[in-house]
C-alpha cells in the first residue's frame, strides 16, 4: 500500500473514532483501531482517540467497579 493512501486510512479512523454516536459505531470503530494500532502500534494519535472513544455498551459495568463502591460503602459496617 502507499503511504498516501495509508494516511488517507489513518484520517477516516480518526474521524470515525471522534464522530462515533451510537454503541454500534463505537465499537465498528474500535475494532478498526485495534486493526490499525496491530501495525502501527506507536501511532499515539490514534491510542488517544481510542481512549476518548466512549465505552462500548456493556463495557461500563466491567469499567465501572469504582462507581458502584460509594454505594456500598454507604451500608458498610465499618
Amino acid at each position: 500500500m502507499a503511504g498516501g493512501n495509508e494516511q488517507g486510512e489513518r484520517r477516516e479512523l480518526l474521524e470515525r473514532l471522534s464522530g462515533a454516536q451510537s454503541p454500534l459505531e463505537a465499537a465498528d470503530a474500535r475494532a478498526e483501531a485495534d486493526r490499525w494500532m496491530a501495525e502501527h502500534p506507536d501511532d499515539e494519535e490514534v491510542r488517544r482517540a481510542m481512549e476518548q472513544l466512549r465505552p462500548a455498551e456493556g463495557e461500563e459495568d466491567m469499567g465501572g467497579e469504582h462507581q458502584g463502591d460509594e454505594d456500598l460503602e454507604e451500608g458498610s459496617p465499618t
